[in-house]
Formats: structure tokens, C-alpha cells, sequence
């Protein structure tokens, strides 16, 4: 039994929302979870990872920074610092 899906719904509304936005993911998963999320994706919707479904995809164990903490969210915020200033 699967205990993660991604309805073909939440993927369309992605797709949707990056011809508008753009669409950053900030997460804390690990590495092995994002393998598994990635196998799962390309198995049920032939998308080859998570990272095709956003503009920019920050991984917490790519970056040393979990969350809550605040750098974390500072060191998104400098990649986009247009977004700073809104």
C-alpha cells in the first residue's frame, strides 16, 4: 500500500501555476525520501523527479539548513531577492 500519492489533479495545478508564478519548493526530506518520491512520480505519472514540476527546488540536506530555522528561509529569499523586496 502506497502511502504517498500525487493526484493527477495537484500535478495539473502545478503545471497550471507555473505559467503565471513561479514556483519554488523548500523541504526537509532527505535524500532517500526524494528517491523514492522521484521513482514514484515517474512510475504512476511519467515524470522524471520532483524538481521538472517547480522553478527551483531547495533541499535542506543539499543546503546544511533544516527548518524552522530562519536562515533557511533567508537563503531562499537571497536566491530571490526580488521576492525580498515585495
Amino acid at each position: 500500500m502506497e502511502y504517498i500519492d500525487f493526484p493527477r489533479e495537484r500535478i495539473d495545478l502545478l503545471h497550471q501555476l507555473r505559467k503565471d508564478y513561479t514556483l519554488c519548493l523548500l523541504s526537509n526530506t532527505n535524500e532517500i525520501h526524494i528517491q523514492f518520491i522521484d521513482e514514484l512520480l515517474q512510475k504512476s505519472h511519467g515524470i522524471p523527479s520532483l524538481t521538472t514540476l517547480f522553478d527551483e527546488v531547495f533541499y535542506s540536506f543539499k543546503i546544511n539548513i533544516a527548518k524552522p530555522s530562519l536562515s533557511i528561509y533567508q537563503a531562499v529569499m537571497n536566491k530571490f531577492e526580488h521576492f525580498a523586496a515585495a
